[in-house]
């Protein structure tokens, strides 16, 4: 921590100067809310000011900081050094954090150095919450942080702390959550709707991945190279550029002979939008942790029309795996209509990290969600 407090490119660039009091000065609009908000408009002005140049970094640049932003660009230090110097001459506590991004390994508590971090970010008290910022991605919303950067801990860098470390389990998780009504005729084609709700993680990926595209591009990318005869009748998405609220997509869409027409059976897989086919958990044994990032809630319900002159063959009306510790779950119920099935699948991972000691419980859980669901209609 001494090297870090008494390094020009670090201690130094903590120490609040009048430039940045000024820079606020000059923009009002900044402080003129309840101090969450006045954090929240410096978040998002920062956001806008500078761009990230790809490269992490613990330490800032040997230029004044003055000069960094008045290049508009810099590295996550230089960046989140602007930040923390406007939110403390808006008088915003904010504490100084170093950590390893996740692609640069895990941080060693016991024994650290200096060497295993590459990262530096900020954690902001208001009242009486903790709020994580990183404005080094533009789409990150305020209080989340990067996938890349949930990597469990953060070296605390205030000169007399409490606590030496802080952990970066923060509330945000994956979550998403699906509608569908669909038709199948006798053929086998496939007509229907979708409705897709996300938030947390979910969200934020998905609006990183449109925002580098045109919409058109994004469905090109997206459905046609999951499902390549989809026939996309309608494509909207809500909330895309307001991510306080959860992203919505409403897709309309066809799909030619998606089913499987045999004499007098049709076969249909309803899991029509699942990205990956592959059970990540196959192997038998493992030799560490199982990290998730975030914990992860997941519900699809499909509402499906039975084909007319079909009738649904056996089934398991109710499939249930809970985990020993109770934390994770998979639950697929399937209801039958004399013109109707109704499909809902529910998946819940409530820890970001399950210790190799759980993966055996993880891999069954997984067994049952990547378990073949095709549904066999019978003429």
């Amino acid at each position: 921590k001494k090297m870090y407090m008494e390094s020009d490119q670090f201690g130094k660039k903590l120490e609040l100067t009048n430039y940045f009091k000024k820079l606020l000065e000059s923009n009002p609009q900044l402080t003129k809310g309840t101090p969450l908000q006045n954090a929240k408009a410096i978040y998002a002005f920062v956001k806008k000011e500078m761009e990230w140049n790809d490269y992490y970094s613990d330490f800032s640049d040997d230029a004044k900081l003055s000069t960094i932003y008045e290049k508009h660009t810099g590295n996550s230090a230089d960046i989140n050094f602007v930040l923390y110097n406007l939110l403390q001459a808006a008088g915003i506590k904010v504490t100084p954090l170093v950590t390893s991004t996740r692609e640069n390994g895990s941080i060693e508590r016991r024994y650290p150095s200096w060497q295993q971090f590459n990262h530096f970010l900020l954690l902001a008290t208001i009242g009486e919450s903790d709020f994580f910022l990183d404005a080094t991605h533009d789409a990150v919303p305020f209080g989340m942080l990067h996938t890349n950067t949930l990597n469990r801990y953060c070296l605390i860098m205030d000169k007399q702390p409490k606590d030496f470390w802080v952990n970066t389990q923060i509330n945000a998780i994956y979550q998403d959550s699906e509608k569908m009504a669909l038709t199948i005729d006798q053929e086998g084609n496939l007509q229907g709707s979708m409705r897709l709700t996300q938030q947390g993680y979910s969200a934020y990926q998905k609006r990183l991945i449109v925002r580098q595209a045109e919409p058109k591009k994004f469905i090109e990318s997206y459905y046609t190279q999951l499902i390549p005869d989809i026939v996309i009748d309608s494509f909207h998405l809500k909330n895309l550029e307001n991510d306080t609220l959860p992203l919505v997509t409403v897709l309309h869409f066809k799909i030619p002979q998606y089913a499987q027409v045999s004499g007098n059976n049709i076969y249909f897989n309803p899991s029509i939008f699942t990205r990956s086919k592959d059970n990540p958990f196959v192997a038998t044994e493992r030799y560490s942790a199982i990290d998730f990032g975030a914990p992860i809630e997941s519900q699809t319900v499909a509402t499906i029309k039975i084909p007319e002159g079909y009738r649904l063959e056996g089934f398991n009306p109710d499939n249930t795996i809970i985990s020993t510790d109770s934390t994770a779950y998979f639950q697929r119920k399937i209801i039958v209509s004399p013109s109707n099935i109704q499909i809902l699948d529910k998946a819940k991972i409530g820890l970001s990290e399950y210790p190799v000691t759980k993966y055996a419980d993880l891999r069954r859980l997984f067994e049952a969600i990547y378990t073949d669901n095709t549904l066999v209609f019978k003429k």
